[in-house]
């Protein structure tokens, strides 16, 4: 019940709710109508908005319930076999529609978008799914902060060609670069590469991966109160880390920026 009252939450600010939060402050003109406005407006390179927590929420939410979905799969006995027929399913079912809403049946190849929101969830779904199946709390939590160490070395030490190593540019990046020489079609949300592109989809595995060791705290046999207070802690915990590691590597949403996980 909690993960479906979240999900509704999300869903809200997905349908449009920004824009109705916009449309009230405007017409109520009160001193800080400015700043609450300027918060339903995704950030144009780094830093983070009310906004730019949308999407990652959505990803957090997939990360939850797949202890429950996969979780009931284990206990009643399913094959290895079995769950991974569900998972490849559902990962391809979401990849295509994906495909299909950016315009795949206009059959305009060269011009259609590859990358998207539910392709990127498509992929962080299988691989956190297999990353539940095959290890445990403390394998996720493992691969949760590697993944992150992981995309924070590559964005700082691997060169890119006219711009060098740790340029965290629009157009000097590394994800942008790889973007720009293997993810056909056009981009979205800026000119130098894909805000879902290929690199910057591995740490937003991380994020579906934190979803599902909150997860694993809510299915425990804690208090409530034990439960939202733990939930509080490792929230205002991950938060002053997060600022901390923007010192060295920015949050940036465009860039799916570990910080910004």
């Amino acid at each position: 019940l909690s993960i479906d009252a979240l999900r509704g939450f999300d869903m809200f600010w997905i349908i449009g709710g920004g824009t109705l939060v916009i449309r009230l402050f405007e017409w109520l003109k009160l001193p800080f109508s400015n700043t609450v406005i300027s918060q339903m407006e995704h950030s144009a390179w780094n830093g983070f908005t009310f906004e730019d927590l949308i999407f990652p929420l959505f990803l957090f939410i997939v990360g939850l319930s797949i202890p429950f979905a996969l979780g009931k799969r284990i206990t009643l006995g399913d094959s290895r076999g079995s769950i991974y027929r569900h998972i490849f399913r559902r990962f391809a079912i979401l990849f295509i529609l994906g495909l299909i809403y950016n315009g795949l049946l206009n059959l305009d190849f060269g011009h259609m978008r590859y990358a998207g929101v539910l392709q990127r969830i498509a992929l962080c779904y299988f691989a956190a799914s297999l990353i539940f199946v095959h290890t445990g709390i403390r394998g996720q939590a493992i691969w949760a902060g590697a993944i992150l160490l992981f995309y924070w070395a590559a964005m700082a030490l691997i060169p890119v060609p006219g711009a060098g190593a740790g340029v965290l540019t629009p157009e000097g990046n590394l994800a942008s670069w790889i973007d720009r020489q293997m993810l056909p079609g056009r981009f979205c949300c800026f000119d130098y590469g894909d805000n879902e592109g290929i690199l910057s989809t591995i740490p937003a595995i991380s994020t579906a991966l934190l979803g599902m060791l909150a997860s694993h705290w809510l299915r425990s046999t804690r208090s409530q109160r034990a439960k939202i207070l733990g939930l509080l802690i490792g929230g205002a915990a991950s938060l002053a880390f997060s600022l901390l590691w923007n010192l060295a590597f920015p949050i940036n949403k465009l860039l799916c920026s570990s910080s910004y996980v």
